[in-house]
Order: structure tokens, then sequence, then C-alpha cells
């Protein structure tokens, strides 16, 4: 997306060891874009809103069918990243020069997690 080629990075990291604070970092960092996080649980989710309302990163939790406007990190369901809407929100941030990354939470699921067919799915709409 943007000018430049896409670029697409794997990090694999140890449990714990800071995967999810790349993101964040990236998010909070001055002049940034928004920064899309797909949480495969809401769990994660739950957990993820109370770590960046600790640290103070303006986040957005979207759904489809929301109106069209961002934050410095947007979370979202992996359901609701396997829809049109969704790829209409990206592409609407991307359209504006807003769209910085798009991060896949505990991103082994859409390969291991066969009984959720939105896992499946994820990797061809990102």
């Amino acid at each position: 997306m943007g000018a430049n080629a896409a670029e697409q990075v794997v990090v694999v990291l140890a449990t714990s060891s800071g995967k999810t604070l790349i993101a964040m970092v990236g998010a909070a960092l001055e002049g940034a874009g928004t920064t899309i996080m797909i949480l495969p649980a809401v769990a994660l989710r739950g957990n993820m809103l109370d770590r960046l309302g600790k640290v103070g990163i303006k986040t957005m939790l979207w759904v489809p069918g929301q109106a069209m406007k961002s934050a410095p990190l947007v979370l979202i369901s992996a359901e609701a990243a396997c829809t049109t809407s969704f790829l209409e929100y990206a592409y609407w941030l991307e359209s504006r020069q807003q769209l910085d990354r798009i991060v896949v939470d505990e991103c082994h699921l859409t390969i291991t997690a066969t009984y959720r067919k939105s896992m499946m799915r994820l990797g061809s709409f990102v």
C-alpha cells in the first residue's frame, strides 16, 4: 500500500517477549498513521484494551458498518476482518495515506485453528 511496494514482516519470538509491543510502539510514534491489529479472541481484546489504556495509546474498536474514522490503533476481531466492510475500511485508510500496517496477533492460528473458518480465511483478506 502507498507509494512503495508493500513490505511484509514476520516476527517470531517466544511467548511474552514483546511481539505485541512492536505494534504498540509503531502506533505511538509521533506522526504515525493507523495500525490495524486483528485479534483472534475476545479475551485478547480485553487484555489489549487494558494494556493500551495504561500507556495512553488512543484506540478504537472497529466493527462492520461503523462510520469511517481512524485512530492510531484500531482493534478488530478476526471475524470482522473477513468482511467486505473491513476491506473498504482498509482501502479508505490507504487512500488517505493513513494506513501504516496491519498486524495479525496470534497469526499462527490462521493455519492451526481449523475449527474457526474466519481464522483460516484471514490470510486471503490481509
